[in-house]
Parts: C-alpha cells; structure tokens; sequence
C-alpha cells in the first residue's frame, strides 16, 4: 500500500509536473502569440499611420493648388479687368480721335471753301478794280476829249 501510495503520488506528480509543463508552454505560446499579434498590431499602426500622413500630405498639396489655382484665378481676372479697362479707353480715345479727325476735316473743308469764296471774292474785287479803271480812264479819256473839244478855238468862237 505504500507502495502503491507512492505510485499515485509520484503519478500525481508526474501529472502536475505535466500540467504545469503544459501550462508554462501554454502561457509562453500565448506570451508569444501576443508579441506577434502587438507586433502586428504596431506594423499596421505604422502602416496606417505612413497612410494617414499621406493622405495629409496629398491633401495639404491639393490644398496648396487649389489656393494658388485661386490666386491665379483672382490675377487673371484682374488682369482681364486692366485689360479691359484699357481697351474701353482705348476705344474712347480711338472714338475721341476719329471725332476729332472728322472736326478736322470739315474745317479742312470749311477752310477750302473759305478760300474759293476769298479767291472769287478776290476775283470779283479785281474785275470790279479793272471797271473801275476802265471807267476812270474812261472817264479821263471823256474829259480829256471834253475839254480839247472846249480849248479848241473853233468851239469858242461858235459860242460867242
């Protein structure tokens, strides 16, 4: 019988032995099973985390565009603005100088007229000049020949 105790006890120990052998292995593979799933766990982390800043970085970029696309947009359309204030000045000064060209030209004209109605004038002065003489000298001439026709001695002796 104590023989037999001892059989069981050196048993039980053998299966205690055995369980906490099996239980040591257990908590190592578990202990181990974790490491690796918290290894995981961190290179996905890592991996995301590589993602996440990304993404950050593409959307600041996109960010970064869209604002220069919008300051670019902004200069164009001011740009445009000068541009097209300057055109609608030019236009006014181009309708200012056509206007003027056009004043210019019918004084031009006016002055030409002006002119042939000074030459006319003119013409019309020194025809009337050359009556005039013609008429004076006409005039003398009459005179002239009046008076040799009242100094001649035959007229006065008629009159007498």
């Amino acid at each position: 019988m104590l023989q037999q105790k001892e059989k069981e006890i050196n048993n039980l120990k053998m299966k205690n032995y055995y369980q906490k052998y099996n239980l040591e292995n257990e908590i190592i593979n578990k202990r181990e099973e974790k490491l690796k799933n918290n290894k995981k766990k961190n290179r996905l982390l890592k991996e995301q985390q590589k993602m996440n800043m990304e993404i950050i970085k593409s959307l600041d970029l996109e960010d970064i565009n869209n604002k220069k696309n919008n300051v670019n947009f902004i200069k164009s359309q001011h740009y445009l603005n000068e541009e097209r204030k300057k055109a609608i000045e030019l236009s006014k000064k181009n309708d200012i100088k056509i206007d003027l060209e056009n004043k210019l030209n019918l004084e031009l004209e006016l002055k030409k007229e002006n002119e042939k109605k000074i030459k006319e004038l003119l013409n019309i002065e020194n025809e009337i000049l050359i009556r005039i003489q013609n008429t004076t000298t006409m005039h003398r001439q009459l005179i002239e020949e009046f008076e040799k026709l009242f100094s001649q001695p035959e007229y006065i002796e008629n009159e007498e």
